[in-house]
């Protein structure tokens, strides 16, 4: 029953945090938002949108480990930063081919950005999220800049890498690189034993997505190890390996010896997100079933909609009932 309230909080919690979060793009940020004189395309707003809503779930679980709410400058930051983030992966598709044919890669975002993004847009950003960020973290947010920066362009130059290690490595550095960045704009700095679980934490955040988006990473030539497993018929090692991980969370989480409120807390925070993933593996195995395959180019069949009620209701038994 303890656990049950524990789930039933992080989830409430987590709706009225998307609750906020869209109230905030509904009344702000017009300066980036289309046909109000903003930098951004719809296709771009869509985007940012869409990333907000995943840096709400992040926050919370930043909230949590803090022991206190976010302050106003803090919560702009991460807004801008989502910007950016949803900016920065939007060039890089864009200019994935040009990418591959330089001999010479753009060795920081400065560069990058002069080379890539003749508007400056993520310039302009960038100075949104200096504007307030504390300055005691500008140096801390700069290096993990930095860090995510130089994986996110091995990702896009080694899409067609093969060697599974190698892939692991990439996939649990750009997860860990993603969440220590937006970590970074809150104070104060993770002490060693939270920076382990940060690691470990954006590592399951990052398998998650390749999880989700096989259709989409196949159609873009991008391997990672959700589109190598369905493709060599290995469901069952994918689901195998995304379990462990969430032990390795909780096992992270158990060595910051935080209060039993917080571990419990923070616990069914990522309990949700495994959950959520539980259900899209649970379609995979449908589909394994049922044909013995995996259609990696039918989007219809391989994309998993969890605005689907069926889905929600399945992953809210698996929150409840399965870990």
């Amino acid at each position: 029953m303890i656990r049950w309230f524990y789930a039933f909080r992080a989830l409430i919690q987590l709706a009225i945090g998307f609750v906020e979060a869209g109230w905030q793009l509904r009344n702000g940020f017009n300066e980036l938002k289309p046909g109000r004189n903003g930098i951004f395309s719809s296709t771009e707003f869509r985007r940012f949108r869409h990333y907000v809503f995943g840096v709400s779930y992040l926050n919370h679980i930043f909230e949590a480990l803090l022991s206190r709410k976010r302050t106003q400058h803090e919560i702009l930051a991460g807004m801008y930063l989502a910007a950016l983030a949803s900016f920065f992966d939007d060039l890089l598709e864009i200019h994935r081919g040009r990418l591959l044919q330089m001999d010479q890669l753009p060795d920081n975002p400065d560069s990058f950005g002069n080379s890539m993004d003749r508007g400056q847009v993520a310039q302009i950003i960038l100075q949104k999220v200096y504007q307030f960020l504390p300055e005691t973290n500008k140096a801390l947010f700069d290096e993990y800049l930095q860090q995510l920066y130089k994986v996110e362009l091995q990702v896009y130059t080694s899409a067609n890498e093969e060697d599974l290690q190698a892939i692991s490595t990439i996939t649990a550095q750009k997860g860990s690189a993603a969440v220590l960045l937006f970590r970074s704009i809150l104070i104060p700095e993770p002490e060693h034993a939270e920076l382990k679980f940060l690691e470990a934490f954006g590592f399951l955040i990052q398998l998650s997505d390749d999880i989700f988006d096989v259709w989409f990473d196949h159609h873009s030539g991008t391997e990672t190890l959700a589109t190598s497993y369905l493709k060599n018929h290995q469901l069952s090692i994918l689901t195998t390996l995304f379990s462990k991980q969430v032990q390795a969370v909780d096992g992270a989480l158990i060595r910051c010896k935080y209060s039993k409120h917080t571990n419990n807390l923070v616990k069914e925070y990522v309990n949700l997100l495994a959950s959520v993933t539980r259900v899209c593996l649970h379609r995979y195995k449908q589909i394994e079933t049922s044909s013995g395959e995996f259609p990696m180019a039918d989007r219809s069949t391989m994309v998993v909609d969890m605005g689907l009620i069926r889905n929600q209701l399945l992953a809210f038994r698996y929150l409840l009932f399965k870990h």
